[in-house]
Order: structure tokens, then sequence, then C-alpha cells
């Protein structure tokens, strides 16, 4: 196959890509937010996961160090994502 209509396939199947979750979020925006919550999620943990691999490689501590600061913001955006307003069906918590 030639690459530019690989290209071409490409740019159609990521404009496909964002047309369905603009559509989504204009469904179900609850079910939009945690795809993309859990997305970014997956990307930090799997940057962490790298950054710890090649810290045992390299004698460096930078790439563990920011692939530490990723993991940490994971986690704060998972917190975030199971704190969202109407995840729960309860929008108001009485403490």
């Amino acid at each position: 196959m030639n690459i530019n209509i690989k290209r071409i396939l490409l740019a159609v199947l990521g404009a496909a890509i964002v047309c369905g979750f603009y559509f989504l979020s204009r469904y179900n925006y609850l079910l939009f937010h945690y795809i993309v919550e859990f997305t970014s999620i997956a990307v930090a943990a799997s940057i962490f996961l790298i950054a710890l691999n090649t810290t045992f490689h390299k004698s460096g501590v930078f790439m563990f160090l920011m692939g530490a600061s990723l993991f940490t913001s994971a986690i704060l955006d998972f917190l975030h994502a199971l704190a969202y307003k109407g995840q729960t069906g309860i929008d108001h918590f009485y403490f």
C-alpha cells in the first residue's frame, strides 16, 4: 500500500474518532469524561513504568523523577475521576 494512502486512512480514522468522541460527549458526558480520564491515567502509568525500567539501565535519576511525578499526577487524576460530580448519582455529600 502506498504511504500516502496510509496517511489518508490514518487521518480519516483520527477524524472519525474525534467526531465519535464529540457525539459521545453530547449524548453521555459522564461516559466521555471517564474515557478521557482513564486514558490519561493509562498513559501516565505507562510512562512511569517505562521510566522505572530505564532507570536501572542508566545511572541518571532524571527520568525516574519525571516518571514518578507523572505517576503522582495519575493518582490525583484517578481521585478526580472518582470524585466527579454526578458519578455516584448523589449530588451533595452531607458531612
